[in-house]
């Protein structure tokens, strides 16, 4: 787990990476899931604030 916020109640019990990730509360992350932090597109994230859309700027951001 690398540069992630995990809110209460959330599990990650086996391996594997999670990285520059956001769970909200009562995630379970099972044995053999898989993500990635990078868009598949290489774009910047956009993320809801405020009621209206902004670009991060940033590459890699979590699930």
């Amino acid at each position: 787990v690398s540069f992630s916020l995990i809110h209460g109640y959330s599990n990650k019990q086996h391996h594997g990476f999670l990285g520059h990730a956001y769970l909200g509360q009562w995630v379970n992350l099972d044995a053999g899931t898989t993500n990635s932090n990078l868009k598949n597109t290489y774009g910047t994230i956009s993320m809801w604030l405020n009621g209206e859309m902004v670009d991060t700027g940033m590459l890699f951001l979590g699930i």
